[in-house]
């Protein structure tokens, strides 16, 4: 981010040393910072950045923290300085600074406090940028998206700050997993931490699935919340409860919302401060028609999710968008209606074809067909990229019992009988 009106960015070189030599001086520091979100995306400094980065690494495997230490982790990465070790042993012999947890939680507020100024104020300038070339709905978005980012679970878009790509590397990538909506034999389909979304006509179960995804997590003890733009509270009510779940769990584990025309970036920050698992929203085009907004149109869809459901999959949920599908099947192709915009901005996709119409008394039926696995995790193959299709099949009786899960074969996503 380049300097305004002669002044550069805001940050606090002090706090960021007085950080750095906190955690090489205490266990208690380091848990204490680590504890409170800030990572090496959020120093100014490059260097200050690999250092914590680093320090994230040892500290992750159970190591201790120390000069030592941390000076292999970066020799081990490749990203050891001359110099290095004499100035990560300033840091520590540097007594203005404290090392209790208090103090710790302390230098990371203000780290945390000047990172998201210069991301609010590089919005700022691409908003005047935007809004002075005339374009009105690229500026809204720049701010709908600043919005949302001011979650400390949150993104960071960063704008034009570097971020050191090798001190992220340090600090462990977490693996991507699909580990939502299992069948008995343990296999997933939903991806936790990315979008995911399924398509299929009325009928097809969509609900019904979505309804089983929701009750698995909670049975877990996990916090579900439920974004519903086209149904209703009672329809969840009694599809929770024709499924087996009480009302104490529903009540202890369900955040169910109905957010009408209210911003996305407010809702996602709301539903951040909750921590949920699992977030469904339901459906793509009538949260857009909320929004005067197009199904068609490649930019409003892209907008909606990623100012909506991105930030809720980047804070650790997975989040399941419904979706709907042309009447005509000759043209259906294997995704959704409208902008195909929608398949390319989620993680995981697929299409729910009905075989046998659901009804209540008898068993209805429909095969779950993927469409797209960005990251090769889906299906008993794990992460077997060479697996280009999924089929599999859901089998749910209403309302005599509570369904249990049940192999399919090899090839199959799931059934549920």
């Amino acid at each position: 981010m380049s300097q305004a009106n002669g002044k550069p960015p805001p940050h606090n070189l002090e706090a960021e040393e007085s950080l750095v030599g906190a955690a090489l001086t205490s266990a208690d520091a380091t848990e204490a910072a680590i504890e409170s979100g800030i990572t090496s995306r959020h120093f100014y400094d490059l260097t200050r950045a690999r250092y914590w980065g680093a320090i994230s690494a040892v500290n992750q495997r159970g190591d201790v923290v120390d000069v030592v230490t941390v000076l292999n982790e970066l020799r081990g990465s490749g990203l050891v300085h001359e110099g290095d070790g004499p100035e990560l042993t300033g840091y520590m012999a540097n007594t203005s600074h404290g090392t209790s947890p208090t103090a710790a939680r302390s230098y990371s507020r203000i780290i945390l406090e000047c990172a998201e100024l210069r991301q609010l104020a590089e919005a700022g300038t691409q908003m005047a940028t935007e809004a002075l070339a005339g374009n009105a709905r690229a500026a809204l978005d720049v701010a709908e998206r600043a919005l949302s980012d001011r979650i400390d679970a949150g993104p960071a878009s960063g704008g034009l700050t570097p971020i050191d790509i090798g001190a992220v590397m340090l600090e462990g990538v977490p693996a991507v997993k699909a580990d939502v909506l299992r069948r008995t034999d343990g296999v997933a389909v939903l991806v936790r931490g990315g979008v995911n979304g399924i398509a299929g006509e009325p009928g097809a179960g969509k609900t019904f699935l979505s309804v089983e995804a929701t009750r698995q997590a909670m049975v877990a003890g996990e916090t579900v919340a439920v974004l519903d733009y086209e149904g209703s509270e009672r329809t969840w009510a009694e599809r929770l409860g024709e499924l087996g779940v009480s009302p104490a769990m529903a009540t202890e584990c369900l955040v169910y919302l109905r957010p009408g025309a209210i911003s996305p970036a407010i809702v996602a920050r709301a539903l951040m401060r909750r921590g949920p698992s699992l977030v469904i929203v339901d459906s793509l085009a009538a949260v857009l028609a909320e929004h005067e907004k197009s199904e068609n149109e490649a930019l409003d869809v892209v907008w909606l999710l990623r100012t909506l459901c991105r930030p809720l999959a980047i804070a650790g949920a997975g989040v399941l968008v419904i979706d709907h599908v042309t009447k005509d099947k000759t043209s259906r192709g294997k995704w959704g209606r409208g902008s195909g915009a929608k398949l390319g901005e989620f993680d995981v996709g697929y299409s729910l074809e009905l075989v046998e119409s659901f009804a209540r008394g008898h068993d209805g039926s429909a095969v779950l067909r993927i469409a797209k696995d960005r990251h090769g995790v889906i299906g008993p193959g794990g992460n077997d990229r060479r697996r280009s299709r999924i089929r599999g099949e859901y089998r749910w009786t209403v309302p005599s019992r509570a369904p249990t899960t049940s192999g399919g074969g090899d090839d199959a996503v799931g059934r549920t009988d």
